[in-house]
């Protein structure tokens, strides 16, 4: 029969195990949840004006040595301004502006610190050229280590687990639209053109009808010099 003293220490044991095995959990669990979003997440703006969408960067405590952002637009839409350094690492070797993405890595020194806590990575100014509907994305694929990414320290693996993107919102009349008058548009200067081109053509050919009449006069028969013309009665 079990004494109580060995059903404590059992029970002790069993329950120093499970504890154990929580408090790995939650450490790994830390480690594997980096994420990224768009601050301001919903944008509402105008054709022709300027804002800012901050990159904040949580690694949940865990030590990085770095990070790249991807970050994805509509080139037809929006203009890239500039790109400002964040606070999270001391160096930010690649600020890249595409036609259809903003590249920004930041790195840790060698010998640290070594970022292991939230704050803005960059700030990406943009300049609205068209109204409608758009999304500002942060380019994330958890199988790809070219995309969005954040490393952590000494291990050279990837723990970004979560990412947040921007709806932006620009009043005015949308790329589709202005395409849409323009073409609009050249089709009435090319009937006008056709039109004011047949009328000129009309008026041409009018003036010349009525000078080839002009010019149909009548020339008298000549007298033969040898003979006078007959005298009248």
């Amino acid at each position: 029969m079990i004494s109580v003293t060995f059903a404590k220490k059992l029970s002790l044991i069993l329950f120093s195990l499970v504890f154990g095995f929580l408090l790995s959990f939650i450490f790994t669990s830390k480690v594997d949840a980096a994420s990224m979003k768009l601050n301001p997440d919903v944008v509402t703006t105008q054709s022709g004006e300027k804002f800012s969408v901050g990159i904040f960067l949580d690694t949940q405590g865990a030590q990085t040595d770095g990070a790249d952002v991807v970050l994805k637009y509509d080139p037809k839409q929006l203009e890239v301004v500039n790109v400002v350094e964040g606070e999270t690492y001391p160096k930010y070797p690649i600020k890249q502006i595409e036609e259809e993405f903003v590249k920004i890595t930041g790195i840790s020194n060698k010998s640290g610190p070594f970022f292991s806590s939230s704050g803005v990575f960059a700030t990406v100014t943009f300049k609205a050229k068209f109204g409608g509907e758009h999304v500002i994305k942060i380019d994330f694929n958890n199988e790809s280590t070219i995309d969005s990414n954040v490393a952590a320290h000494g291990k050279g693996t990837d723990i970004l687990s979560e990412v947040g993107d921007s709806i932006l919102y620009i009043g005015g009349a949308s790329s589709e639209n202005l395409i849409l008058n323009s073409t609009v548009t050249t089709i009435i200067m090319i009937l006008i053109y056709i039109i004011i081109v047949v009328i000129v053509a009309y008026l041409v050919y009018k003036w010349y009808r009525k000078r080839q009449k002009g010019e149909d006069i009548f020339i008298p028969e000549v007298a033969p010099l040898d003979r006078p013309p007959d005298s009248a009665g």
